[in-house]
């Protein structure tokens, strides 16, 4: 795994969800259980002998993240910070195409706050069995409760989903166990889902469902990061 693989931090997230803990320190040095929260997928792959990592932040936080990993991870590891402009709002694919030119090996991305014991040489052989363009973990979505606010004028209840915007609309093919679609309710441009006719042909009984959330924990091959350069 470590000679096929290059393992990519994704530290760049802004944190808006959990302003105003973000406002001073970047969302991946927040403290869980006295540790930055980026220790935890790194420390995840140290494990598995990774030790040259590729972190993705933003230029403002790049010598904080940079210092908390030195302090908190295994000497032997090495970090190199890719930096994106602070003012930069971009999404995985965009991240990926910042590395194309700086690894030949395929790529093991995580996200900074993932917290996990998945057993990830079983990733690795189902990526292998299939010999997969991309191969993503999903994981089932737990929702928050919605919220019953007391209105003053009319004494009426009134219930706001705290969910919306925040769920992922996943299709899989049943049979193939293949990712067919995937994306944020937040990023879609318009309520309804368009597919080709030679997709829906092929797979005919996929199922789409917001039950799954992304856990953000990629393997992608490397051929995919010059695809994506090529069409944005």
């Amino acid at each position: 795994m470590v000679l096929e693989l290059q393992p990519v931090i994704l530290a760049g997230g802004e944190g808006s969800k959990l302003f105003p803990l973000t406002d001073t320190i970047p969302k991946c040095l927040l403290p869980v259980g006295n540790k930055p929260m980026i220790w935890y997928p790194v420390q995840f792959l140290e494990k598995y002998g990774f030790q040259d990592f590729m972190v993705i932040v933003r230029k403002a936080s790049a010598e904080k993240i940079h210092e908390a990993l030195r302090t908190h991870c295994q000497e032997s590891s090495k970090f190199q910070m890719i930096c994106i402009d602070d003012d930069e709002d971009i999404g995985t694919a965009e991240a990926m195409v910042l590395i194309k030119d700086k690894t030949k090996t395929d790529l093991l991305v995580v996200s900074s706050d993932m917290v996990t014991d998945l057993a990830l040489h079983r990733l690795v052989d189902t990526y292998r069995t299939y010999d997969a363009t991309l191969c993503a973990v999903m994981a089932k979505r737990v929702d928050v409760h919605p919220q019953v606010e007391q209105t003053k004028s009319n004494k009426k209840s009134k219930i706001t989903d705290p969910n919306v915007g925040t769920r992922d609309i996943v299709s899989i093919d049943p049979k193939e166990n293949r990712l067919l679609f995937l994306s944020n309710e937040a990023d879609l441009e318009q309520e309804t889902i368009s597919f080709t006719k030679s997709l829906l042909k092929k797979y005919p009984k996929m199922k789409i469902q917001s039950s799954l959330v992304d856990a953000h924990l990629y393997i992608i091959k490397n051929w995919l990061l010059s695809y994506l350069a090529q069409k944005p």
